[in-house]
C-alpha cells in the first residue's frame, strides 16, 4: 500500500510539473497560477464590490468572488456538516490530481457530492487548485496531515478560500 501511494505521488508530481511547464506563458507566470495574496490587505486592494458577489482587485485588475457560500441554500448544507462538505471536497481534489485543469475537474465533483451551488463549489475548487499547485507533495497522501495544512496556510490557500466563500475561519 505504501509503495502504491509513493508511486501515485511521484506520478502526480510529474504530471503537475509537465502541466506547469506546458502552461508557462513566457512571463514566468503559469496559466492559472496566481500569486499568493494577503487577505489582510484586501481592504486597500478592492476598489468596488459588485452585486454578483465579486470584487475588483485593483492591483491585479481581476474579479475575485466573495461570499459565495453565504446564501441560504449553501448555508443549509454547510452549517450542519461543514467538516463533511470539506471532506467531500478533499476527495474530489485527490481524484483530480494529475488532471490538466483541477478546477474544471473538481467543481462538478464537489457540486454533485455536496449539493452546494456552483459559486460556492468554485471556492472549494480554487482551494483544491492552490493545494495542488503549491502543496501536492505535502497533501497527496493525506490532506489532513500537518505538513499539508502548514503548506496551505503558508501559501494563503485558506485565506483565499475564506475570502471567496465568506465562511468564518475555523481551525483546520
Amino acid at each position: 500500500m505504501k509503495s502504491r501511494i509513493v508511486l501515485l505521488v511521484v506520478g502526480f508530481v510529474a504530471a503537475a510539473l509537465v502541466c506547469l511547464a506546458a502552461c508557462d506563458d513566457g512571463s514566468g507566470n503559469s496559466g492559472k497560477e496566481k500569486e499568493p495574496t494577503d487577505v489582510s490587505d484586501r481592504g486597500t486592494d478592492v476598489q468596488e464590490q459588485e452585486s454578483d458577489g465579486a470584487a475588483l482587485d485593483a492591483e491585479q485588475d481581476v474579479y475575485k468572488p466573495t461570499e459565495m457560500c453565504t446564501n441560504a441554500a449553501d448555508k443549509a448544507i454547510i452549517d450542519p456538516d461543514r467538516e463533511g462538505v470539506s471532506d467531500k471536497a478533499k476527495e474530489c481534489g485527490l481524484a483530480c490530481l494529475g488532471q490538466p485543469d483541477p478546477v474544471a475537474c473538481s467543481m462538478p465533483c464537489v457540486i454533485e457530492n455536496t449539493g452546494i451551488s456552483e459559486g460556492c463549489a468554485g471556492c472549494y475548487a480554487e482551494m483544491i487548485y492552490c493545494s495542488i499547485v503549491h502543496c501536492v507533495l505535502q497533501c497527496a497522501s493525506n490532506p489532513d496531515a500537518e505538513p499539508c495544512i502548514q503548506c496551505q496556510d503558508k501559501n494563503n490557500c485558506y485565506d483565499d478560500f475564506y475570502y471567496c466563500s465568506g465562511l468564518p475561519p475555523r481551525d483546520h
